[in-house]
């Protein structure tokens, strides 16, 4: 066997080990990754790769070089595959490159971005496992490292049951005004106009006022509002009640009229509006389907008078 030849042998090798590990394998890879092996030189090859893999806990265990070699394999540009490979006679030296590639212990994903428009919800799972439920007219970006996860809450409510991972933080960020910050923990996080606010279900998080660098601990069954300069007070509530966004219902209880308008609005294209200003401040209470916009434009009117809410003539 000539040294070009075994160098082949080696770089296929290292290709096989890194497309093995994907978290997806087709049948056809298996068979053709046993058909390559049958050639004796290939096996030799193969078992020299996979124990300097294997003794090299490192980068075999860590999931963000796993991650990586995902995306690698992934992607269909040839040359990000050859970030990969490892003839035998330079493997110590891409193994440094490996770790020169993922200095510092910061390893990035690729930032995503998730929206959902008025009307729709939607649930997703992150690349850390990560179960989100977006409300309807809502967004967030995740921008996940080695050391942390950070998620922007862009607009509107998402609900998290966040994977736990002791060493990486997950943080959610609302603009420069607040951070939320759990450890396996079921909470969610609504972006209003002027305030922000957070409901914890299970678990623990500490809620960071940016204004103020006032911070408070959460536990379950609270529920805090983070408003500019106002210090932070959490209070006790419903999970259930509080919830019932997550199922497509809306609950007030004595909630100012302009309040309710603003949320059921959230879920049309053709908003309803109060006819009188005076009636921003009266207060309404009841359980209310998000899908329903008449319903609660109709039991307002029979509570208010006719005509009290009025829906838009045009898309707005």
């Amino acid at each position: 066997m000539s040294v070009s030849d075994q160098h082949n042998a080696d770089d296929e090798a290292a290709l096989w080990i890194s497309r093995l590990q994907s978290r997806s394998v087709s049948t056809h890879d298996l068979a053709d990754f046993a058909r390559w092996r049958r050639n004796p030189n290939n096996a030799e090859a193969y078992a020299r790769a996979e124990a300097f893999w294997d003794s090299s806990g490192r980068l075999s265990s860590d999931p963000d070089i796993a991650a990586a070699i995902n995306r690698a394999q992934n992607t269909r540009r040839r040359p990000v595959w050859h970030r990969f490979a490892m003839p035998a006679l330079a493997l110590a030296s891409a193994a440094a490159a490996i770790l020169l590639f993922f200095s510092g212990g910061l390893v990035t994903t690729p930032t995503e971005h998730y929206t959902t428009i008025a009307g729709e919800r939607s649930v997703l799972r992150l690349d850390d496992g990560t179960r989100v439920q977006l409300d309807t007219d809502s967004g967030i970006s995740t921008a996940f490292t080695s050391r942390d996860r950070e998620v922007s809450l862009t607009k509107g409510r998402a609900y998290f049951e966040v994977r736990h991972d002791a060493r990486r933080p997950f943080v959610v960020t609302v603009d420069h005004d607040a951070t939320v910050t759990a450890r396996g923990t079921k909470f969610d996080v609504f972006r209003r106009d002027h305030a922000i606010d957070v409901v914890l279900y299970e678990g623990s998080v500490e809620v960071v006022n940016l204004a103020n660098g006032e911070r408070r601990v959460l536990t379950p069954g609270q529920s805090i509002t983070i408003d500019k300069d106002l210090p932070l007070r959490a209070t006790r509530i419903s999970p259930d009640e509080r919830g019932l966004w997550r199922s497509g219902h809306l609950s007030f209880h004595e909630t100012p009229l302009r309040d309710a308008v603003g949320q059921i609005n959230r879920y049309t294209t053709r908003p309803l509006r109060l006819s009188r200003e005076s009636l921003g401040d009266d207060p309404i209470s009841g359980e209310f389907s998000a899908d329903d916009i008449e319903g609660f434009a109709a039991a307002t009117n029979t509570l208010y008078g006719p005509g009290a809410v009025v829906r838009s003539k045009t898309d707005e």
